[in-house]
């Protein structure tokens, strides 16, 4: 069975779509085949592996509202090991949709399992909300990766994260466990610094040792269709997305400590 790993935060701008690609193409390199799942109505992901959502006949919406459309229908190869469930803007529908149909929480675990594949990952970018293709996405992963910014008030987004994770791991999926935490688009600031401390402080051993680095050419690679590592493959932000990588191909890090988190980052 692959390993599914949601990249889910509900705060938009904390790089979880550039975590997805980067994380995506560093296991290919490392001889892992891997399936992306665009999870978000904008399309980031998609656009991000340099493919236009306009173009497409069929998306991750299709696979998710029809059961005549099994997932595999709407991959694309993007790379040699690499294949893509791409998204439109017609995923937001499913919001609604699914949310009027039974069992909704369980519509991607669904497709999952019928899925016919060797993949050894597979990865969803998972859209800037706490709703029902979030909701999905946790239950139908065994892991979550949390890209996350170092400020104090990005914290605060990370307390309704962990609720939900909560809430999926008691009614619908047990077995989740957050991977790691991850700090991404870490400026050199004395805020960063302090708002990292304090962020290891809070979580421990759940956030990375490794950090990602704030460099305009990370976002010029999602720009130009390409991960950092195809971009710029000797800077320091590639060779950050490799070290994650290589931890998070070795297996898990840590696992969710419960509402003791919760209740410390309520507090800050």
């Amino acid at each position: 069975m692959a390993r599914v790993i949601a990249i889910a935060n509900q705060k938009g701008g904390v790089g979880k779509t550039t975590t997805t690609i980067n994380i995506g193409i560093g296991l290919s390199e490392r001889g892992r085949s891997v399936i992306l799942i665009d999870f978000d109505p904008q399309g980031s992901l998609t656009q991000g592996l340099g493919v236009d959502p306009d173009s497409l006949s069929a998306t991750t919406y299709d696979a998710l509202i029809d059961d005549e459309t099994p997932l595999d229908w709407v991959f694309l190869r993007v790379r040699s090991k690499v294949v893509l469930a791409p998204a439109g803007i017609d995923l937001a529908g499913a919001e609604f949709e699914l949310a009027a149909t039974a069992d909704w929480q369980q519509t991607l675990r669904r497709r999952l399992v019928t899925l016919k594949t060797e993949a050894d990952f597979i990865l969803i970018d998972c859209p800037t909300s706490l709703g029902v293709l979030t909701v999905n996405a946790l239950v139908a992963a065994n892991e979550v990766v949390v890209p996350a910014e170092c400020s104090f008030l990005a914290f605060r987004g990370l307390s309704g994260l962990l609720a939900t994770i909560k809430g999926v791991q008691a009614r619908f999926n047990p077995r989740l466990k957050i991977t790691t935490i991850l700090p991404v688009k870490v400026p050199r600031t004395v805020h960063a610094r302090e708002a990292l401390e304090e962020l290891r402080r809070i979580c421990g051993p759940l956030v990375s040792d490794i950090i990602v680095p704030q460099r305009v050419k990370v976002a010029d690679a999602l720009i130009s269709g390409k991960s950092i590592l195809e971009f710029d493959p000797r800077s320091d932000a590639a060779e950050a997305f490799r070290r994650i990588t290589e931890v998070i191909d070795h297996g898990e890090k840590g696992i969710y400590e419960g509402a003791r988190l919760r209740g410390r980052l309520r507090r800050l």
